[in-house]
């Protein structure tokens, strides 16, 4: 029965993935960080970056959706406000490295529904 259990509606593979994270002292004190920031906060837009100078460049130039969102909102630029979660040196208790950011990305965007961020499925 808690076999089927998908926390965050996650794949099983994103489990597994997240599992082998936090089994790792340091790494849970940054997933408990990153729940905190996640409850606590009403983005409308939540994205994952490698490159967070070229994202922003990509969303200021036109060159996504979320701009022309914003001005068919009526919304102001000085209303508008960017933050970041930045998370790096990922590691699980083998020191191998894995990409962590995709499961935290998508248990973000689960939790906090961001209007004009595409969800995975």
């Amino acid at each position: 029965m808690y076999q089927d259990f998908a926390p965050f509606g996650l794949s099983v593979n994103k489990v597994q993935r997240l599992k082998r994270y936090i089994q790792c002292e340091e790494n849970r004190e940054k997933f408990n960080s990153f729940l905190k920031s996640v409850v606590f906060s009403r983005p409308f837009y939540v994205g994952k970056a490698d490159n967070l100078q070229a994202r922003i460049k990509d969303h200021s130039t036109g060159n996504s959706r979320i701009l022309s969102h914003i001005r068919a909102q009526e919304i102001n630029n000085e209303e508008v406000w960017v933050g970041f979660y930045e998370l790096n040196h990922l590691s699980d208790l083998d020191n191998t490295s894995e990409n962590i950011n995709d499961v935290f990305e998508e248990i973000f965007q689960r939790i906090v529904k961001p209007g004009l961020t595409q969800r995975p499925g």
